[in-house]
This record gives structure tokens, C-alpha cells and sequence, in this order.
């Protein structure tokens, strides 16, 4: 009976063991969930920071009207319906103006894409690499990583409506 009662007493606690290995296991996989979870929401935090910090920079920074002929006449609409016209110089503007311009707005969302309606769809290539790479960050897809584009002309077309479209996870 003793030698019964051992190899009993030795199965219980290997059996205790193991659960606490599988208990073990569970815990250390809750904590790294948390812990990847926090980490997420420090880098959403620091995107939209880096959002923040640059739309600080172009407030202070905003340009002067451009004068002289040709222009390119842009509407801006806002989801928010909010609207901003835009008189651009298509000789000396650039893309990077108009992206400034869109997010200066106070209406604009920190994540967002450009539509045209003619001709109807995205417009690429306006974003700057920092942007691209925090939108490819928060929605995790390289759709964004497009090269930005430095002409007016070659992005959108004389009087266009652009619609800012926000994104949502």
C-alpha cells in the first residue's frame, strides 16, 4: 500500500505542477498583452503628438498669400462640413503647401485621406514621409507609403473639390 501511496502522492503532484505551469504560462501571456497593449497606446500618444507638434510649426510658420498669376483654385471640405478655399500658385506652390493648408485647418481630423471627385478617387502622393509613416503605424498597412509628389499640377487639378475623409480604426 505504501508503494501505491507513493506513486499516487507522485502523480497528484505532478499533476499540481503542471497546472501551475499552465497557470504560470497564462499570467506571463496576460502580461505581455498588457504590457503590448501599453506600448500601442505610448506610440498612439507620440503619433498624435508629432501630429500636434507639427501643426503647432505651420501656424507659426504660415505663409504669406502667393501673388501672381496662374493659380490653382481648390475647395476644401471638412467632415466636420467645415469648408476652406484655397488659391495656390501652380508655379510656385507646393504639395507640401497644400497638405500645411489642409491640416492647419482647425476642422481636420489627425488622421485623414484626401478624395477628389473629379476625377473620383484617393489622391496619393500628397502626404509628407513623416505622415505616411504615422498612418501606416496607426492603421497598420502600407497603403500611405506612397512618394509625395512636389507639383500641383501633377496631384490634383485646377478648381477641384477635395474631401477630407477621416479614418476611423
Amino acid at each position: 500500500m505504501t508503494n501505491d501511496k507513493l506513486a499516487e502522492d507522485r502523480a497528484l503532484r505532478s499533476q499540481q505542477n503542471q497546472e501551475y505551469a499552465d497557470s504560470l504560462a497564462k499570467d506571463l501571456a496576460k502580461k505581455e498583452e498588457k504590457e503590448k497593449i501599453r506600448l500601442e497606446a505610448e506610440r498612439k500618444v507620440l503619433r498624435k503628438q508629432t501630429i500636434q507638434l507639427y501643426r503647432e510649426k505651420i501656424q507659426a510658420d504660415q505663409p504669406p498669400p502667393t501673388s501672381g498669376p496662374p493659380y490653382h483654385h481648390l475647395l476644401i471640405r471638412y467632415p466636420s462640413g467645415a469648408r476652406l478655399q484655397l488659391r495656390l500658385s501652380t508655379t510656385t506652390d507646393t504639395v507640401t503647401q497644400l497638405f500645411d493648408a489642409i491640416l492647419r485647418h482647425p476642422a481636420c481630423p489627425d488622421f485623414f485621406t484626401v478624395r477628389s471627385i473629379l476625377p473620383s478617387g484617393e489622391i496619393r502622393g500628397i502626404y509628407p514621409p513623416w505622415y505616411s509613416k504615422i498612418l501606416g503605424e496607426e492603421f497598420g498597412t502600407e497603403d500611405f507609403l506612397t512618394p509625395q509628389k512636389t507639383s500641383l499640377q501633377e496631384t490634383c487639378p485646377d478648381h477641384s473639390c477635395l474631401f477630407i475623409n477621416m479614418i476611423h480604426h
